[in-house]
């Protein structure tokens, strides 16, 4: 999922987001838990909202982390069943170079974060 600059909160009512909520769900039923691998990224556009661009990237993560937990207890999956195994946060994409309006699209593409589960 790809977010607006300074933005850490997944749309819950997104429609891709339910559709990965609901293949997790499936997915933990039929495991009995699941394992959960998540990478978020922040770019080189500094922030004011933020100490650092690596704690816009470690928010984004914590908050997904809890956004995934409480829409995976709503569809009645126990939290002692969802384990995080690996999370990872960091800065990257180009250098920014005072040019964040002309350039937005290409900076865009690395506030994300990336959710991996088995």
């Amino acid at each position: 999922m790809f977010f607006k600059y300074n933005v850490t909160e997944i749309d819950v009512l997104d429609g891709p987001f339910k559709e990965y909520i609901d293949n997790l769900a499936a997915l933990a039923t039929k495991n009995g838990s699941i394992n959960i691998n998540l990478t978020s990224c922040a770019s080189q556009v500094p922030t004011r909202a933020y100490k650092s661009n690596k704690d816009l990237s470690i928010d984004r993560a914590e908050k997904a982390k809890a956004q995934i937990i409480a829409a995976l207890k709503e569809k009645g999956i126990d939290a002692s069943k969802i384990t995080f195994v690996k999370v990872k946060s960091f800065v990257s994409g180009p250098e920014y170079n005072m040019d964040y309006l002309i350039n937005k699209a290409e900076y865009e593409k690395y506030q994300y974060i990336k959710v991996s589960a088995y």
